[in-house]
């Protein structure tokens, strides 16, 4: 394995390995998000998480629900979650203070929470739950104390 790339952008976040798909996932502060093939460093899907702000932290992946998500927390305050096969966006929620960290998930059955840390120096919590693999659509809550608002 050996390859050099461009990455088209500046690069902040340390890029994810993702090792059962044998890809990379990278996210930059043009508020994008691609995926790359391990074997030749070729693009998979690349997709925007914040059409107007960075994205300095690196996303978390994670499965739920038979399938693999990224949460990708936005310098903006919005966080996004998308498939990590294709790059679609499945849900959007806007936490309303800027972050900058990784997204740290707890996967629960058929629900998982992301705790993200903002700027603003408080933890905001965010329930992610599908209904049986939606067609692209997905319902986000958010948690403030363990009680959906």
């Amino acid at each position: 394995l050996s390859w050099t790339r461009s990455a088209g952008r500046a690069v902040f976040a340390a890029p994810i390995a993702w090792p059962r798909a044998r890809r990379f996932v990278v996210a930059a502060v043009d508020g994008s998000i691609a995926c790359y093939r391990a074997d030749d460093g070729k693009d998979a899907w690349v997709a925007r998480a914040d059409a107007g702000a960075p994205v300095r932290a690196a996303p978390a992946l994670f499965g739920l629900d038979g399938r693999a998500l990224l949460g990708v927390a936005c310098c903006s305050g919005l966080v996004r979650i998308f498939d990590a096969d294709d790059g679609v966006r499945l849900a959007a929620l806007d936490l309303g203070a800027p972050l900058f960290a990784r997204p740290v998930v707890f996967v629960d059955g058929a629900a998982a929470v992301l705790l993200c840390g903002a700027r603003d120096e408080t933890l905001r919590a965010v329930g992610v739950a599908f209904s049986r693999r939606p067609a692209r659509t997905g319902r986000v809550r958010r948690r403030v104390g363990g009680k959906a608002l």
